[in-house]
């Protein structure tokens, strides 16, 4: 693998982790370990959960008692999917300059759940969504560039925004609530089978008004299944996936899906997918846990009968400890991003199916939270700090 120019990155890491810069307008809160990011030219919009603790909660977290109850303060910062009872996660889109600077920040509602609500930037507009501080309730907004908002839609019976896209003068939302089923065992036992109910909705993008709202039949069955992470591709269509099948679904057709993996080895496990509307790519990792084990990206070009799988040169952490995201690019191309402790990889991989990877020392323990695109390059946004309970943390852009 390539190694970066270190003076280079040093400065980077200098310049972020100065004291004199932390003194500076930097986004600093009780943030979870996820995010969301888009950018233009010369902003970067980050959408990430925080915790607004009390002094009663951070103290308890800084040093427990032997009795008291735990809170989200004390769980190691790295985790994801944590839940809490109310909807106390609040969801914060912050507007960041190129320096990793707040230029504005907005509050877009509420959450039980820590996982970052999606943003999306299209044509200089801001498209975002939230829960709401009143349970059974999502708002979808969106604002301009200096961060007005231009329109809010609240709807009920609803309680998670999983994605956005816009296309064809449309705002394309998957949006759910959570469904328990209780599931009975034959010792007797039984637990809960929790999934999201999906619903596919349709905004216009100048007003807000809603265009339709369809009950997804054939998602919320593969949903009932363990398929998730979906990615909206285009106007009327979407994709859900689980280890073994990334599967594309058209809201058009409620009965029926397409699985887009046929062609996967039996031992390769799928991590990541994203799509656009010619192509779909899907990280995976082969042989997981072997000597053997790699990462092998497989790409589909609908229509063209062009499939090739690429293996990328990095070796997969062991344990499950790598952060990992895809990213589709121009020119069907995608970045693969995998953070593991201080080090920081970057791989391209053209239409071709060819994959260049690069390595570079962060020089940091700050833990990657997200990553995103702008001008085609990736950038990475990390949290300083929260290395101990009951410690703030602070965003840190990255260019890579």
């Amino acid at each position: 693998m390539k190694k970066l120019n270190l003076p280079l990155w040093c400065a980077v890491f200098f310049f972020y982790c100065s004291p004199a810069v932390a003194q500076q307008n930097i986004a600093e809160a009780f943030f979870t370990s996820e995010a969301s990011a888009a950018a233009t030219a010369d902003a970067v919009f980050v959408s990430v959960k925080k915790y607004n603790a009390s002094e009663e909660e951070i103290q308890q977290a800084a040093k427990p008692k032997k009795a008291a109850p735990m809170n989200y303060l004390q769980v190691p910062f790295t985790v994801t999917n944590a839940s809490l009872f109310n909807n106390g996660f609040e969801s914060v889109l912050y507007c960041l300059d190129n320096s990793g600077r707040i230029k504005w920040s907005h509050s877009t509602g509420f959450s039980k759940s820590s996982v970052a609500d999606p943003v999306v930037v299209e044509n200089g507009y801001i498209y975002t969504g939230s829960g709401s501080k009143e349970g059974g309730k999502i708002q979808l907004q969106k604002l301009d560039k200096d961060g007005t908002l231009l329109w809010n839609k609240t709807f009920d019976s609803l309680e998670n925004v999983n994605y956005i896209d816009i296309s064809n003068k449309t705002v394309n939302v998957l949006v759910s609530f959570d469904l328990s089923k209780k599931v009975e065992h034959p010792d007797k036992t039984f637990s809960f089978n929790t999934y999201p109910i999906y619903f596919f909705m349709q905004l216009d993008t100048q007003t807000g008004a809603v265009i339709k709202k369809e009950y997804q039949m054939m998602g919320n069955y593969l949903s009932s299944i363990g398929f998730s992470n979906p990615y909206i591709n285009s106007y009327k269509s979407y994709y859900l996936n689980n280890k073994d099948s990334a599967i594309f679904l058209s809201t058009e057709n409620q009965q029926s899906a397409t699985v887009v993996s046929q062609d996967m080895p039996k031992q390769n496990k799928i991590i990541r997918l994203t799509a656009g509307p010619s192509e779909n790519h899907y990280l995976t990792v082969a042989d997981e846990g072997s000597r053997n084990a790699s990462y092998e990206l497989f790409t589909d070009f609908y229509g063209s009968g062009k499939k090739y799988s690429s293996k990328l040169d990095i070796k997969p952490g062991a344990g499950g400890e790598d952060r990992i995201w895809l990213m589709q690019n121009e020119n069907d191309s995608s970045i693969t991003v995998v953070a593991r402790g201080g080090d920081i990889a970057v791989c391209y991989t053209d239409k071709s199916g060819k994959s260049d990877c690069s390595t570079k020392a962060a020089f940091t323990q700050n833990t990657p939270v997200g990553v995103g695109l702008q001008n085609g390059r990736p950038f990475l946004i990390t949290v300083a700090g929260r290395s101990r309970p009951g410690e703030k943390g602070r965003l840190v852009l990255l260019n890579l």
